[in-house]
């Protein structure tokens, strides 16, 4: 059952980067001239990010506990959104 809602807010998580990516680009990017891009290419770079990400890590990292890493995924989901509201008061100001 942990591990079917680790996945769960995996994928909650990657949506929500995805979004962060996607409105910044819009916002703050496609103002100053560059082409939009869709929410799906924004998931896309995402990808490519984490998975270069994934591949460059040279050092082992440990292996952290389950409560930490719980806390962790919740605390990364709130603070995308949050991330969110910040990029969309700024963009208001623009």
């Amino acid at each position: 059952m942990e591990k079917l809602i680790t996945v769960i807010l995996s994928f909650i998580i990657l949506f929500a980067r995805s979004l962060a990516i996607w409105l910044g680009w819009k916002w703050f990017v496609v103002p100053l001239g560059i082409f939009s891009i869709s929410y799906f290419h924004a998931m896309g770079i995402l990808l490519l990010i984490t998975t270069a990400k994934f591949y460059l890590k040279t050092e082992e990292t440990e292996e952290k506990d389950e409560e930490n890493r719980w806390i962790g995924m919740l605390c990364t989901l709130l603070g995308l959104w949050f991330l969110i509201l910040i990029m969309l008061v700024t963009s208001l100001f623009m």
